[in-house]
């Protein structure tokens, strides 16, 4: 039996102890069916649309954190599948407060200030807007512990990341057995901090604040992150840049030509991940 075998017999052995049968079934029966079969025909469906434009769900793209001003609330991650990348019509990349999404500028965002003066001004984390509102939340609601277990958790990531700079997941599960075992599946490379794209090629975060924050106060110029939602406008783009290369507007090609979702030299398939093996 190999080594990835028999990692996924512990997980789901692991997951049968700490959630019971039939949660562990649930969840799997929702994993299948995300991962295996819708996953799949919506690639099939992006290829045929899109041809060598098509996106790929566990590409990774090497983004400076320069790029990544705004984030999106509520985020896509906790609504749509994780296994999958999307593109979607509608004014959610817009800054406008009458939309369902609201975009909001990382560096006026609370979160990012409470990190920042928790890590350069030394602010104690009882004494930051993070520690109060972390214990309103439902999963943590009242518990100080469990709080501070947290916090704690990003103490050790900002020293990791100061130490040893910024790592992929896959890197973190190379280096590192006491990684959470979920981090493996389906792949590492869902489990990375995710962008969304909008209509004019803006990167807009999705999911990863902690991990994109805490870069920024090291300053840390670029970071791997996957794409969840591109805009559709965005993709028509993409599109146009990649099957009329040579017909095209130059200005478009110019416009675009250091995008880190599109490569002029047809290398699109350009991907970050280690090989494991």
């Amino acid at each position: 039996m190999d080594s990835n075998m028999r990692d996924k017999i512990t997980f789901i052995l692991n997951s049968f102890n700490d959630r019971g049968v039939l949660s562990t079934l649930l969840s799997s029966k929702d994993y299948l069916w995300e991962y295996h079969i819708l996953r799949r025909v919506q690639d099939k469906h992006h290829q045929i649309k899109y041809d060598v434009a098509a996106p790929k769900p566990d590409q990774l793209l090497l983004v400076n954190l320069n790029n990544i001003n705004y984030k999106i609330r509520p985020n896509f991650y906790s609504k749509l599948s994780p296994y999958r990348t999307y593109i979607l019509a509608g004014e959610w990349d817009k800054k406008s407060t009458d939309n369902e999404h609201v975009l909001e500028e990382l560096d006026q965002y609370w979160r990012y200030h409470s990190l920042k003066n928790h890590f350069e001004d030394g602010v104690p984390w009882e004494d930051t807007e993070i520690y109060e509102k972390m214990l309103e939340v439902s999963r943590w609601k009242g518990s100080k512990k469990q709080v501070q277990g947290r916090l704690c958790y990003l103490d050790k990531l900002y020293n990791s990341m100061k130490e040893k700079g910024y790592k992929t997941q896959r890197e973190l599960l190379m280096e590192d057995e006491n990684v959470p075992k979920k981090v493996r599946y389906p792949q590492p490379e869902y489990h990375e901090v995710a962008i969304n794209i909008g209509r004019n090629g803006e990167l807009i975060l999705d999911e990863g604040r902690h991990r994109v924050s805490i870069a920024k106060i090291l300053g840390i110029e670029k970071i791997p992150v996957r794409v969840l939602v591109r805009h559709k406008k965005w993709q028509e783009t993409k599109y146009n840049v990649y099957t009329q290369m040579h017909s095209s507007p130059k200005s478009l090609k110019e416009r675009y030509k250091n995008h880190p979702d599109i490569n002029l030299n047809r290398t699109h398939d350009r991907d970050l991940r280690k090989d494991s093996s």
